[in-house]
C-alpha cells in the first residue's frame, strides 16, 4: 500500500516544531517559568509575547503526532512495543555513554539502572505504548460509532480536556510530567474520525461556509488571533509568567482547537507523485522519531546542542538579535540527528541482519 505523503510531510513538520520549541526551553531565552520567563517579562514585555506567541503555535506539534496516529491507525502488536523500547534503550545508551566520555557524568550503577529503565524518562513513547495497548478498544468505538457519535464523543472530549483538564490539571493522569493518555487518547480517537467520516465532514463543511474547504483555514486564523490576545493579555497586561506557561499547554483550547484545524487544512495539500519533494519527503521521514529519542535524552550536552546558535548568537549580540538564527538552529539539529540516524540505522541492521530484524520501524504514529 502506497504510503500517504501529506502525512508523512506533516511528521517532518511536527518534529521542527518540537524541535524549536525544546530550543526554546534550555536556550538563554528560558521560556521554561522556573528559569527567567517572568524576569523577561519585567525586563521586555512585548519582545516576550512574540516569544510565547510562536510557542504556543510550536507546541501543537504533540498534538499532530496523536491525530496522525488516529489518522493512520494503531495496530496492536506486542512486536511493535519491544521494538520501541529497544530503539529508545539503543539510542539513549548512546548518549549516555558520549555523556561519560565527556564528563558529564560518572560510570555508576545508578547510570546503569538509568540505561536500563531509560524508557521511563520518555513520556511520549510511555504514552504511545499505552496507545498500542488501547487501540483494539479506540478502534472499535472509530469503526462502530456513526457520524453523530462520534461528533458528540470528540465535542465532549474537547471540552473536558481543552476546558475542564486544563483549568483544574489532574497530575495523575499524567506520564513523566507529560502528555495525559485521556488527552492523547482524545486526540487519537478524533484523527480516526476525521479519517473514517472524511466524506461526510467536507459536505458539511460545504453547507457550513460558502468557501468550501476553505472553511478550516478561515477556523486557523480565527483562533490564531484569540491565542494572539490570550498571550497578549497574559504577557503585556497581567505580566504574569505562570498564566503565559499555562498557554503553553498541549490540553490549551485554543491550541487544542488550532491542531485539529491545522492537521484538516494541511490534507488538502496534494504532493506530485516522483517529484524531488516526495522524494525528499520518503528519505527523511523514517528519522523522524530517532531525532525526538535522541534530543529529549535529557543530558545537558543535548540541552546546550539543542539551542547553539541561538545561545551563541545571545551571549554576543544579546536576545533580539539571536532570534534571527531561531529557523537556522533548528535546521542545524535536525540535520545533524538525521546523520546520526543514518549512521545508526545502517550500524543495526547491519547487527541484526542475521535476525531478520530491521531495527528502525517506520511506526505509525510517528
Amino acid at each position: 500500500m502506497k504510503r500517504n505523503t501529506t502525512i508523512d510531510l506533516l511528521r517532518i513538520i511536527a518534529i521542527l516544531f518540537i524541535t524549536t520549541w525544546h530550543s526554546f526551553l534550555f536556550s538563554s531565552y528560558g521560556l521554561r517559568i522556573d528559569v527567567r520567563l517572568q524576569e523577561m517579562i519585567n525586563e521586555n514585555c512585548f519582545f516576550t509575547f512574540g516569544l510565547c506567541s510562536v510557542s504556543n503555535f510550536l507546541i501543537i506539534g504533540v498534538n499532530l503526532f496523536f491525530l496522525i496516529s488516529g489518522y493512520c491507525r494503531i495496530k496492536f502488536s506486542v512486536r511493535k512495543i519491544v521494538l520501541l523500547m529497544t530503539e529508545t534503550m539503543a539510542v539513549y545508551i548512546l548518549f549516555a555513554i558520549l555523556a561519560i566520555i565527556l564528563g558529564e557524568i560518572k560510570f555508576s550503577i545508578k547510570w546503569l539502572a538509568d540505561c536500563i529503565f531509560c524508557v521511563r524518562k520518555y513520556w511520549y513513547v510511555n504514552v504511545y505504548i499505552l496507545l498500542i495497548l488501547f487501540s483494539p478498544a479506540l478502534n472499535l468505538l472509530i469503526d462502530t460509532w456513526d457520524f453523530t457519535k462520534a461528533t458528540a464523543a470528540s465535542l465532549i472530549f474537547i471540552f473536558l480536556s481543552g476546558v475542564l483538564y486544563f483549568v483544574f490539571p489532574l497530575p495523575e493522569t499524567g506520564i513523566n510530567s507529560g502528555y495525559s493518555i485521556v488527552s492523547a487518547g482524545g486526540l487519537y480517537f478524533i484523527g480516526g474520525v476525521l479519517k473514517k467520516h472524511s466524506k461526510k465532514i467536507q459536505e458539511k463543511s460545504v453547507v457550513l461556509c460558502k468557501w468550501g474547504g476553505r472553511m478550516y483555514s478561515v477556523a486557523l486564523l480565527i483562533i490564531v488571533v484569540l491565542i494572539l490576545l490570550s498571550q497578549f493579555f497574559a504577557v503585556a497586561i497581567l505580566k504574569n509568567a505562570k498564566i503565559s506557561w499555562k498557554l503553553f499547554s498541549y490540553n490549551n483550547i485554543l491550541v487544542m482547537l488550532f491542531s485539529i484545524c491545522f492537521f484538516i487544512a494541511f490534507l488538502k495539500i496534494r504532493i506530485k507523485e516522483n517529484s524531488i519533494f516526495e522524494k525528499a519527503i520518503t528519505l527523511l521521514y523514517p528519522s523522524v522519531f530517532i531525532i525526538y529519542v535522541a534530543q529529549s535524552c535529557g543530558f545537558e550536552f543535548m540541552k546546550h546542542f539543542r539551542s547553539i546558535l541561538i545561545d551563541y548568537f545571545a551571549n554576543k549580540f544579546g536576545l533580539t538579535f539571536s532570534t534571527v538564527f531561531i529557523i537556522p538552529n533548528t535546521v542545524i539539529v535536525c540535520s545533524v540527528l538525521f546523520i546520526f540516524y543514518e549512521i545508526f540505522n545502517f550500524l543495526f541492521k547491519l547487527l541484526f541482519s542475521i535476525l531478520d530484524i530491521s531495527f528502525i520501524k517506520k511506526t505509525s504514529g510517528l
